[in-house]
């Protein structure tokens, strides 16, 4: 709200996407929605798990839980 009333006020452009943080906190949504600000989505198809790539225990060559074995976070039965 600070950064829209301040574009408001000095006449600047205002907010229009949250590209900054890859959290977002619930209670944001009503502000974003009232004052018709976006929200793009941080890695849309989870670095591939929703895309199915990884179905059936599948590990494609060149992928990126191949190379780097860090997406945990997107594994069924894993919490954040």
């Amino acid at each position: 709200m600070t950064f829209l009333k301040a574009a408001e006020v000095l006449g600047l452009p205002r907010v229009v996407s949250n590209l900054v943080n890859r959290s977002f906190e619930i209670g944001l949504s009503e502000i974003f929605y009232r004052e018709q600000v976006s929200l793009l989505a941080y890695s849309p198809l989870g670095q591939g798990y929703l895309s199915g790539k990884y179905e059936g225990g599948a590990l494609p060559p060149g992928s990126r839980k191949m190379l780097y074995n860090r997406l945990g976070r997107y594994e069924m039965g894993n919490s954040p």
